[in-house]
């Protein structure tokens, strides 16, 4: 007999992340799930999980730990560094407000994904060779650490 499953990343983890960013900036941002840059736009932001871990296990669950890589991109070549690296900042700022709302038990609702989200690190325009390639691109990457349990 096939065993019944939940595809927890997905549907726990990045669908509920992405769900949250487009829900405070809207259409503004192309947020998608991918492993790679891709150019959907002047701005985008990409999700990836990048790690699971057990967090800790027992009779009747378990609890991991994932570690989300969350890039916020912008393609603007008609405006300044300074302009794109001030909107930057600014909307980095506001993604992790947005995020640290999911710590609170009390303001995150009982969704039924993940918990307790952390902005573990948050790096500027350190980009692999995809995103190198182009010139006018600027980038944060924010690593977020969150949790899921499983219950049987």
């Amino acid at each position: 007999m096939p065993v019944s499953y939940t595809n927890i990343i997905k549907t726990k983890i990045l669908e509920p992340i992405r769900l949250l960013i487009r829900n405070e900036f809207g259409a503004s941002y192309n947020t998608y799930i991918g492993t790679k840059y891709e150019n959907r736009g002047t701005q985008s932001i990409r999700l990836e999980c990048i790690r699971q871990e057990l967090s800790s296990q027992g009779s009747h669950g378990y609890e991991n730990q994932y570690t989300v890589e969350i890039s916020l991109y912008l393609n603007m070549s008609n405006y300044e560094d300074k302009v794109k690296m001030d909107k930057l900042y600014n909307d980095v700022s506001r993604l992790e407000q947005v995020l640290y709302s999911k710590r609170d038990p009390v303001s995150r609702s009982n969704d039924d994904a993940f918990y307790s989200g952390d902005t573990v690190s948050i790096s500027f325009n350190e980009k692999d060779e995809d995103e190198d390639d182009i010139d006018s691109l600027v980038c944060a990457k924010l690593e977020y650490l969150c949790y899921f349990t499983k219950m049987s």
